[in-house]
């Protein structure tokens, strides 16, 4: 049992191409687990012992295989309740794919059940020995206590070797069954969510962190770009996007542990200032669209004029992120909705499924009395949508099986979909509208594609030969995002509504369905290897309005400081006037005079001053400065926090909490106090005081 546990653990390498990466921690905490599935088997005899043996090879098969093909074509693994919860959408939506997956993967689930079919093969006749029994007798104590001995030595490498963290404080599945292992990897993954994480929940330190929080860092100059294009403040003063909670009170008589820490970090906080572009969108319609594999890399004047409008025309950033968050779509939608981290994977927008999601711009705007729909052009069940989404601020949620069918046919494009749904709102002013789209979704092998044989000539004339078939199939189903908003457009300006409309876009993922099936043509659409997570994730991020054309034109502007996926709602609930308090989000309004960063799952960061690569545990400075050292500590320990926050956030259901703990100047009014299910009413309208009005001009 040992051996065959360190030989699955060395052919998952292989399949993975990461070479001996971990192969220490891999060999003891592979025989602490080989030895404790041996020592088990060892305590019964005869034909129940070589049952139980050949279970246990075949459940280690079957967690090797199907994990093996899930990295092999999501990029990561999944935890159990993930693989489970949407086998089902799996097959009835991506059938042909799944099917592609397990046929170009039958080496893999052959060489994984190699170990299984020889035990079978040297047992089936074999009889009991007097030898054999005796073995049983000796070792079968033995071997559990050996177990633990190995144990232990794989906990005291990962202290040596600086790796502690991959097993508890910064555990995330992908990259730590990457260090230590997938039968440690995924043994930690289900045992964190069956009874929690203590180290990753806790914001261990905090009073050192408060301490070098407040002391002064150096700060490059702007360069000359940044110092035309990102707007600066005025002289003229601005209030704080605060709500006016005073955290360190509010733990007065709070029994609450983890509601203690959350209170006692946020405490160590300083809101954001309001500025020039506060209030710009006030009562203007917001239309959220989370583009399913979206890349700027193929945006062009001539191939995608509207995706290129609408990228430089409004708020340009040019150096966007969307993190690959180990969830897939439902991940990306986590984040860009939510502004937290999604710490559970695809499995955290469940996880919030009836909490108090009071900061998404759904909610925000509901309360304002907006005209609120979700729609997705896929089945309106996968990853529980249909349960997820109706708590996201929207009053309706409607995909295929739900009623899109009725109002779009069948599985639409997403032109169908958005034009024909359009239709039904754009006289219910104002209106708050989310999109997930489905046209850019993988698999990109399939060259006699409706999409592909619609728009490949067109990709050729401006391309030529420059990309491989599959990656111009992929820029084909994207072309059908970018006829998609060219209707959206058109539509707008013809009832006279664009300038009173903001079109915000932000992809789920990076493209990593181009890497499946052994292929990597993710580098062939970026023209070099990612070799760090910021490499790889360069997204785009898209907040277009008429009015940035017109009327508000010189207000529009590049911010070319790092923006990420966090930062969409703090920057939206900024532009739109809306109360927020900025301390409650992690990312950040963009316009603000908050520092600049961009934070992954696993600590990397990248900042205006430079990159930090978590699994390298290496800080690429922009411009080297002095105090290297305490800044790349400052901003390590800030994002280790900032994921525990949002672990802590949903967990507590925080946001409930802090809506029964709303000051007394914002408090709803009593015949609008929350539901019990923790939701507003869109009549309990929470607003400041006073709107600011936007100052002056951006440089």
């Amino acid at each position: 049992m040992p051996l065959v546990c360190i030989y699955s653990e060395l052919l998952l390498n292989l399949f993975n191409g990461i070479g001996l990466s971990g192969f220490f921690y891999k060999l003891f905490f592979g025989l602490s687990t080989g030895m404790l599935l041996g020592g088990i088997a060892l305590f019964f005899r005869g034909s129940v012992q070589k049952i139980i043996v050949r279970v246990e090879l075949f459940l280690i098969a079957l967690l090797f295989i199907v994990q093996c093909l899930i990295r092999k074509e999501f990029q990561v693994y999944f935890p159990l309740r993930t693989v489970f919860g949407n086998v089902t959408g799996v097959v009835g939506n991506y059938s042909s794919d799944l099917f592609s997956s397990i046929l170009s993967g039958l080496p893999v689930i052959l060489l994984f059940f190699l170990p299984l079919v020889l035990y079978w093969i040297m047992t089936v006749r074999s009889r009991r020995h007097s030898f054999v029994v005796r073995v049983r007798r000796i070792f079968a104590f033995e071997l559990i206590v050996i177990s633990l001995l190995c144990w232990s030595m794989g906990k005291l490498a990962l202290a040596i070797g600086g790796d502690s963290g991959s097993y508890k404080s910064d555990f995330e599945i992908t990259s730590s069954s990457d260090t230590l292992g997938l039968l440690t990897g995924f043994r930690l993954s289900e045992k964190y969510v069956l009874f929690g994480d203590d180290a990753a929940d806790s914001f261990d330190d905090l009073d050192a962190f408060a301490s070098i929080a407040t002391e002064p860092i150096d700060t490059p100059e702007p360069t000359q770009q940044a110092q035309e294009l990102v707007p600066v403040a005025t002289e003229e003063p601005f209030g704080y996007n605060t709500m006016g909670f005073d955290f360190a009170k509010m733990n007065e008589g709070e029994t609450d542990e983890d509601i203690i820490a959350i209170n006692t970090y946020l405490s160590t906080l300083t809101a954001s200032r309001e500025n020039d572009y506060t209030g710009l969108f006030e009562g203007k319609n917001l239309i959220l669209i989370c583009a399913e594999a979206l890349s700027d890399v193929f945006i062009d004047p001539q191939l995608t004029p509207t995706l290129y409008r609408l990228s430089h025309n409004g708020f340009y950033f040019s150096q966007a992120y969307q993190p690959s968050w180990g969830g897939s779509t439902s991940a990306g939608e986590y984040s860009f909705l939510m502004g937290l981290i999604p710490t559970n994977s695809a499995d955290t927008m469940k996880d919030i499924a009836y909490n108090n999601n009071y900061f998404t711009m759904g909610s925000q705007l509901n309360r304002l009395g907006y005209t609120s729909i979700c729609y997705h052009n896929g089945k309106y069940t996968y990853y529980d949508r249909n349960i997820t989404h109706m708590n996201l601020g929207y009053d309706q949620f409607i995909a295929h099986g739900n009623g899109l069918e009725l109002l779009a046919g069948g599985y639409p494009n997403d032109e169908d979909m958005i034009s024909k749904t359009l239709d039904t709102y754009i006289d219910q002013q104002p209106f708050s509208i989310y999109y997930m789209t489905c046209d850019g979704h993988k698999p990109y092998d399939n060259n006699s594609d409706s999409r592909v044989s619609e728009h490949l000539q067109q990709v050729i004339s401006v391309y030529g030969d420059r990309y491989q078939q599959n990656t111009m199939n992929y820029i084909c189903y994207q072309l059908e995002l970018e006829d998609a908003l060219t209707t959206l457009v058109a539509k707008l300006e013809a009832a006279g509504i664009a300038d009173d409309t903001v079109i915000c876009i932000c992809a789920d993922h990076y493209p990593y369905g181009l890497n499946s099936n052994g292929a990597n043509y993710v580098s062939d659409l970026y023209g070099y290897e990612p070799q760090h997570p910021w490499e790889r994730d360069r997204n785009a991020i898209i907040i277009w309005s008429g009015s940035l054309e017109n009327t508000d034109r010189d207000m529009a502007c590049e911010i070319s400081a790092p923006v990420y996926s966090l930062d969409i709602v703090p920057t939206l609930s900024n532009l739109f006037g809306v109360e927020y308090d900025s301390r409650l989000l992690v990312g950040r309004d963009v316009f603000s005079d908050e520092p600049a960063v961009a934070v992954w799952k696993d600590g990397s960061w990248v900042s205006e001053r430079g990159r930090y690569d978590a699994d390298e545990k290496m800080y690429y400075p922009i411009m080297p400065m002095s105090d290297d050292d305490a800044y790349v500590a400052q901003m390590c320990a800030s994002a280790k926090y900032k994921r525990t926050f949002s672990q802590l956030v949903k967990n507590t259901d925080y946001y409930q909490y802090i809506v029964d703990h709303l000051p007394a100047r914002t408090t709803a009014t009593p015949e609008n106090t929350p539901s019990p299910d923790g939701s507003i009413s869109p009549d309990s309208t929470v607003l400041p005081e006073s709107t600011p009005t936007p100052v002056g001009n951006p440089v």
